[in-house]
């Protein structure tokens, strides 16, 4: 068995912090920063195994999350009523536990099941004669799979059109009689 090393040990141990951090405060800004913060760790994992074109994309995506959330949260009432009781938090997060874990396991055994040959090797193979370039992720994204990087463009632009006018919802005002 392979060692693990010291700094995945330490990212690992900041993103279970940060995880129980977010369940058990009773700060919605300080919970929006905490799942920030796992979402950076994730990105810097990205970069420690050479997907950085991953860690920049999550990157990105965390940093307009942790914005929108900051806006939203900026525009609820200070005051919310609590909706659950701590026993049913416990609950709720033993059963995330238990199910997390067990898919991380599942991820983790999944590695080293070989059902069939990977299709990697064809795209190396072709991803310069067929795409005409060099980096095979772009050329993936681009040549191979274009129709749906298309459609994954026109899902994003319309939950941001979605985003932009529910930002820009006013209240109407009461005619005064």
């Amino acid at each position: 068995m392979e060692e693990v090393p010291f700094y995945l040990i330490g990212i690992s141990l900041l993103i279970i912090t940060a995880a129980l951090g977010a369940v058990f405060t009773r700060s919605r800004l300080v919970a929006i920063i905490l799942l920030g913060v796992i979402g950076y760790a994730m990105a810097f994992i990205f970069i420690l195994y050479g997907a950085v074109d991953v860690a920049i994309t999550l990157i990105l995506v965390e940093t307009l999350v942790l914005v929108l959330f900051v806006m939203v949260v900026y525009h609820l009432p200070s005051y919310m009523p609590k909706y659950s009781r701590p026993t049913s938090r416990i609950r709720d997060g033993i059963i995330a536990l238990v199910f997390g874990g067990f898919m991380t396991a599942l991820v983790l055994k999944a590695e080293f099941i070989k059902i069939s040959p990977p299709i990697s090797d064809y795209f190396l193979k072709e991803a310069f004669t067929k795409g005409h370039g060099r980096n095979i992720v772009n050329v993936i994204l681009v040549d191979f799979r274009g129709l749906d990087t298309m459609g994954e463009t026109v899902v994003l632009m319309i939950a941001a059109i979605g985003v932009f006018s529910l930002l820009k919802l006013k209240p109407k005002k009461k005619k005064e009689e």
